[in-house]
């Protein structure tokens, strides 16, 4: 008689059931961590959620309370999706709770587009689970740490692009064609990185399937071609606040080759190198039980787009038209596509399988636990910091000055000046606008006041006119601790709790 195969297969499906739960659990688990940052503690976020909420303002009440301040002029460019989207939701739930759900959608939205991408290109349910589970560490990386969160759901829109243009490929469905151009349409207003990467991903593909034999070049060309007009009318029809002739600067190669983990690390990074050990570990676990020429011919096409995304940090500048950390936004797709090259061997590892999701499990949890340790106390502390910013008077002018340190690469109070605006409509220098952020040049200041630079106090970045700050502001918003002999002017202080102070600036 012949030993049954039905216990070994209850075994396996057992397996995988405690790997859904396991999923939606941690799934849940982020979800709520995202929805309980309702002060924004995300370096950036805070000036860009001020901006959709004065832009809001115009869309929704004919800009009533902002209509003296800034000029909104909407062009399809990048951002302007990010922003339409972020001002509705305040319109229609309030700021705190389109911070809560933006953060949300943009971690969420990476696990959801890897589940996809591996669904159209075959791989099993087993391989699905566990891309989306170490895709939640990958969606909270420095970038999101830093507040990046157009950039962050980009990532997800190339993703979704990538998937949609795979199964147009494969299949020739008119449907899915349509949905790869309008998330390539989608993706560039987000963040003109989407593009860019996307056009690198389809490029790579269609170029190996063409030399394979498996599509003929008149087909390729069809698929390649709505990238490269949006691509020639963004840089062939260049937004008029965005043709400012901005420097570039590219770095070192010792620099390069020092940030190469930039992305993966935010807080400490003794402990960011053991997480990252940890993710590639688990990423490629399946090759330790298959011969290697298997596991290059099972994921060759992503093996390449890895590196070509790694060649492309190396090409791309540090810093462009105003705009710093371009060259480390190619990192986190090549690790993306390091990721899809391990799930795709896995099939061909079983006995790795059980490991894999154990360590995809292990780095998912770990990094909430992290995270929540981190980020959580600085929601906290920003809510006392707006507190104290909605003492200042709603006529007046208001200059923020950030004295805190960096936790890491972590800078939660660069921006949080900003919610001054939005809690009192008083004026503050420092929301992205154009000309000075090319590619917002949509909005802008009416009226833009002097303004030193932001890290002038933390980086010593710059020197301060404190004659014109007398002239043109009426408060000073400051974090605690900091030196009353660095303030140039005479102030009393109005207002202040552990963390900030109000101070009046006499005139």
């Amino acid at each position: 008689m012949q030993p049954s195969n039905h216990g070994s297969a209850a075994v396996a499906a057992d397996k995988w059931t405690i790997g859904t739960f396991a999923l939606c659990t941690i799934a849940a688990l982020y979800g709520l961590f995202c929805l309980a940052l309702s002060n924004a503690p995300l370096t950036d976020l805070p000036n860009h959620l001020v901006r959709a909420h004065a832009i809001g303002d115009f869309l929704f009440d004919a800009g009533r309370l902002f209509g003296g301040s800034f000029s909104f002029h909407p062009r399809w460019t990048p951002y302007l999706a990010g922003d339409l989207v972020l001002a509705c939701l305040d319109w229609l739930v309030g700021i705190e709770w389109a911070s809560r759900l933006w953060i949300a959608i943009s971690v969420l939205l990476l696990p959801l587009s890897i589940w996809f991408v591996l669904g159209v290109q075959g791989c099993s349910r087993r391989g699905q689970i566990v891309g989306s589970l170490l895709g939640f560490y990958l969606a909270t990386d420095w970038f999101f740490a830093s507040g990046f969160l157009n950039y962050r759901i980009s990532v997800a829109c190339v993703l979704f692009g990538y998937g949609w243009f795979l199964r147009s490929q494969d299949t020739g469905s008119m449907s899915a064609y349509v949905w790869y151009i309008l998330l390539a349409v989608i993706g560039y207003a987000m963040h003109l990185s989407a593009l860019i990467f996307l056009f690198a991903v389809v490029a790579v593909s269609l170029a190996w399937a063409v030399l394979k034999g498996r599509q003929p070049l008149s087909r390729a060309t069809v698929l390649a071609l709505p990238l490269l007009a949006l691509l020639a009318i963004h840089f062939g029809f260049p937004d008029g606040e965005a043709g400012n002739d901005f420097a570039s600067h590219w770095g070192t190669w010792e620099s390069k080759l020092r940030r190469l983990m930039s992305s993966a690390v935010r807080f400490n990074v003794k402990y960011e190198i053991l997480l990252f050990a940890l993710f590639l570990t688990a990423t490629l676990v399946p090759w330790l039980g298959i011969r290697w020429r298997q596991a290059f011919r099972s994921s060759s096409t992503e093996l390449a787009l890895a590196l070509v995304f790694m060649a492309l940090y190396f090409a791309l500048p540090l810093v462009h038209g105003g705009v710093y950390d371009v060259d480390n936004r190619a990192l986190p797709l090549a690790l993306l596509f390091l990721l899809f090259a391990g799930i795709r061997s896995c099939d061909l590892a079983a006995p790795a399988q059980q490991r894999q999701l154990v360590l995809a499990i292990t780095v998912a949890a770990a990094n909430l636990v992290y995270l929540g340790f981190e980020i959580l106390p600085q929601n906290y502390a920003m809510s006392l910091y707006r507190t104290v910013a909605q003492r200042a008077p709603a006529a007046s002018a208001v200059l923020p000055i950030n004295t805190q340190p960096e936790i890491g690469r972590y800078e939660p109070f660069s921006h949080a000046g900003a919610f001054v605006t939005s809690e009192t409509i008083a004026l503050t220098p420092y929301l992205f606008s154009g000309p000075a952020n090319p590619n917002i040049g949509y909005f802008r200041y009416l009226r833009p006041p002097y303004a030193p630079s932001q890290f002038w106090y933390t980086r010593n970045d710059g020197t301060v006119d404190w004659e014109k700050i007398k002239q043109s502001y009426d408060y000073l918003l400051v974090t605690m601790p900091y030196e009353p002999s660095r303030i140039g002017i005479g102030f009393t202080v109005m207002e202040h709790n552990a963390v900030a102070s109000l101070l009046k600036i006499r005139k």
